[in-house]
């Protein structure tokens, strides 16, 4: 009966881990479909009057790669933590459960 109740117990946890840490973890994910807009088509059939070329905005170009940042953002590992909580607990149970009935029958 006591390993029946641990093992449930055990299992009953790592639902619990899971359910909590789902959510969490897929909230990082992509979304599956993107939309496509296609312009919608130009009614205007005249054409502007030519003018002089734009003036560059940046004088001096600048030289190497930008510096924007140190990469992409850092995922939380809290479900791999949790979930594995959760089956060291039971295993420590399991084998707490064990050596108790190994030194009852002994």
């Amino acid at each position: 009966m006591n390993l029946a109740r641990t093992l449930g117990t055990g299992v009953a946890l790592a639902a619990a881990a899971l359910v909590i840490a789902t959510p969490m973890a897929s909230a990082d994910s992509q979304p599956s479909s993107t939309v496509t807009v296609s312009p919608a088509p130009s009614t205007v059939t005249s054409k502007p009057a030519p003018t002089a070329p734009p003036k560059p905005q940046v004088v001096e170009r600048p030289k190497g790669a930008p510096e924007t940042g140190g990469g992409p953002a850092e995922t939380s590992d809290l479900a791999v933590w949790v979930i594995g909580a959760a089956g060291a607990a039971t295993v420590g149970a399991g084998g707490l459960l064990a050596l108790r009935r190994r030194r009852v029958t002994n």
